[in-house]
């Protein structure tokens, strides 16, 4: 899923469920918006709501981003870059011997693309724009995996390498917003 923000929610019952989605819609028609799609609301067990771009300034304002446009950015501090270069030369091979006692087609390339996109989420919750050149690399080995793949006869991996063809480009897209509307706060 390609999004700059999830609201996760939980609650304790179904009537509470019901609450949070009704106050999220109220929220929205008094913006003059509505979900773009909503399931799960007739039982109240869970609930999603999809609201699209149009919504974009109401979705910033509840995710601590300036409503004028500008998206908050902090600066990538080497202790995280660090951390980072750490978390690879452990996780990748630490990955790569668990997929390979699962029998994993790939476990190298699945372990290098699960680890950045580990990192990539991480720096996003930060808000630091290197994460889309993460995204961008990630993405690249998942086609290199996915083309593996379909040479050895799965078929059915195709798409994925459109689906990631697509993620590099809006990967791409992400990047050139944020770098002419980030703003450094930190």
């Amino acid at each position: 899923v390609m999004t700059d923000y999830f609201v996760i929610c939980t609650a304790k019952s179904n009537k509470q469920v019901k609450a949070l989605a009704e106050m999220l819609e109220e929220k929205l028609e008094e913006l003059g918006e509505k979900p773009n799609h909503e399931d799960g609301l007739r039982d109240g067990k869970w609930a999603v709501l999809a609201i699209g771009i149009r919504n974009y300034r109401y979705v910033a304002e509840t995710a601590g981003e300036d409503t004028s446009g500008k998206i908050l950015l902090k600066k990538l501090p080497f202790r995280d870059v660090l951390i980072a270069l750490g978390l690879t030369v452990v996780g990748i091979p630490a990955l790569y011997f668990l997929l390979s006692y699962l029998n994993d087609h790939t476990p190298l390339l699945d372990a290098v693309v699960t680890t950045l996109s580990i990192i990539g989420t991480w720096w996003l919750t930060k808000s630091y724009i290197q994460q889309w050149w993460l995204w961008i690399i990630a993405d690249v080995f998942a086609i290199w995996m996915n083309l593996i793949l379909v040479d050895l006869g799965y078929r059915d991996k195709l798409p994925f390498i459109v689906m990631f063809v697509f993620c590099i480009i809006s990967s791409f897209v992400g990047l050139v917003i944020w770098s002419r509307r980030g703003t450094y706060v930190d």
